[in-house]
């Protein structure tokens, strides 16, 4: 969701660019006009900007990126029993996204005072006649946007989404091959099959089966070696536990959305700098 999302805002600043390189050379073009034709042409624009007052909208940046990936991720696993549940939550975010006070578009949003939507919690509350929605995305976005959330919802993909299975496991597995194994030196098939029998032991049993390994191929074990398994398996298990408290959690969050943030600074202080297809 975050890379589709980042491919929008890159193809947004590009037409963004391409038209203010039509405008500047009509300006050009057509600056021989007279200073009454410019004069009336302003007055037309400020009579237009007086009937349709111009709408805020909310910018496409980083940290919305991110919400709309976390919404995304939290949408199936909250509902990872159902696919139709899975699509219809999923589908909320973006309703929500696109919201205004002239049109509210929140009936697949959870109802109910703990809502994670705000104009449904108002709604519960009785607080409806005051609600304000924030400034809603843009609708040149929303089409765009649209095919992302289409094709991300699809019956094959939310299939394989249920149960809230994740590869994250494999990961961790694969960090304890590469770390015995560095990538960045040659080890044999041999070796690596070592490593892999050695990494599987320490993901699922600890350091313990080590000396097992050990003292089968005939190593004595000393009580260093047994007091250091037991205090590598303490270490891990503690942090473990201070990863998933909720403050670590949220500071990680935190982190993520201050460097989200100065990203966002950077793309508009600099422009695109690096992208595929930029040099066309």
């Amino acid at each position: 969701m975050y890379k589709r999302a980042k491919d929008i805002k890159t193809e947004l600043t590009r037409m963004k660019k391409t038209k203010k390189i039509l405008e500047e050379r009509s300006n050009v073009g057509n600056s021989s006009k007279s200073k009454a034709t410019a004069s009336t042409k302003r007055k037309s624009a400020a009579r237009k900007s007086i009937e349709k007052p111009i709408v805020k909208t909310a910018a496409f940046t980083n940290n919305i990126m991110k919400k709309l990936s976390t919404y995304y991720e939290l949408a199936m696993r909250r509902h990872s029993d159902s696919v139709e549940e899975m699509r219809t939550a999923i589908w909320a975010t973006f309703f929500h996204k696109f919201s205004t006070d002239e049109k509210p578009n929140h009936d697949n949003c959870p109802e109910g005072a703990d809502s994670w939507c705000a104009y449904r919690v108002a709604e519960a509350t009785g607080e409806l006649d005051t609600f304000k929605h924030p400034p809603a995305l843009d609708d040149q976005i929303q089409p765009l946007l649209k095919k992302v959330y289409e094709d991300l919802t699809t019956e094959d993909l939310l299939e394989r989404c249920i149960g809230a299975d994740t590869q994250n496991s494999n990961k961790a597995f694969n960090s304890c091959v590469w770390h015995l194994v560095p990538k960045n030196m040659f080890a044999g098939k041999k070796i690596v099959e070592i490593a892999s029998y050695c990494a599987a032991c320490t993901f699922n049993e600890g350091f313990q089966p080590l000396l097992k390994v050990m003292e089968t191929m005939g190593v004595t074990i000393g009580r260093n070696a047994a007091e250091l398994a037991k205090l590598r398996d303490r270490n891990r298990i503690q942090a473990a536990n201070r990863q998933s408290l909720n403050s670590s959690k949220e500071r990680r969050t935190e982190l993520r959305n201050m460097q989200s943030g100065q990203n966002d600074y950077y793309d508009e202080q600099e422009g695109i700098m690096y992208g595929a297809g930029i040099a066309n």
